[in-house]
């Protein structure tokens, strides 16, 4: 079984729910998740695991690979989700790799401020 799958099956037996419930109340389709604990898919997108994490409380990051700590998301939510989105939450990102992420962005942010 998939461990985000997992992850997220932890969080609806801690909240006392289920992952259909949450699928519905969330409007995200069950067989996404279903497809993730098959192991068919290795994720799912970002703006589901941002409802999610959302819906529980705990940062993007503790569902995809569990190493952030889920007593604090709010301060790292933002930056997870980026992260999930820009790397498919399936493989570590390095503190270089995701500097190189944001010097990207003020590069492209200084190309359109001046017009080019």
């Amino acid at each position: 079984m998939n461990a985000m799958y997992e992850r997220i099956d932890e969080l609806c037996k801690k909240h006392g729910t289920d992952i259909t419930k949450v699928c519905r109340e969330l409007k995200i389709q069950r067989s996404s998740l279903t497809e993730l604990k098959m192991g068919r898919v290795k994720s799912i997108g970002a703006d589901k695991i941002a409802k999610i994490a959302d819906y529980f409380g705990v940062s993007a990051l503790y569902i995809t690979d569990g190493i952030i700590d889920e007593s604090n998301p709010a301060e790292q939510s933002a930056e997870d989700i980026a992260k999930v989105a820009l790397f498919g939450g399936d493989s570590e990102v390095t503190p270089e790799m995701w500097q190189e992420v944001k010097d990207f962005v003020e590069y492209v942010k200084a190309k359109y401020k001046k017009g080019t």
